[in-house]
């Protein structure tokens, strides 16, 4: 092979390089773009499965349980307790 053959080929290489390299970022970019964006503020599902279900205030403090089983210092009011101002 001449050294201008080799020369051209290795050009065409990097050049084939180059554009996959911007390709692929950008399709990265792209995704991890989309990955991370906020979803509507309200999602609806057909079926939930959990053990314990725990809704609080503002604040995070626990206001009702749903649950099938409660800690044993609880009473057990058909599987839902409702915690009033002192807890």
């Amino acid at each position: 092979m001449e050294v201008s053959t080799v020369e051209s080929k290795l050009e065409k290489e990097v050049r084939f390089l180059k554009v996959y390299a911007v390709v692929a970022t950008l399709m990265g970019a792209a995704l991890a773009l989309t990955a991370f964006t906020l979803q509507s503020g309200k999602q609806n599902f057909e079926e939930i499965t959990a053990k314990r279900i725990n809704m609080v205030d503002s604040t995070g403090k626990i206001r009702v349980i749903l649950a099938g089983e409660f800690p044993k210092p609880r009473a057990n009011f058909g599987g839902l307790i409702f915690n009033n101002e002192d807890g």
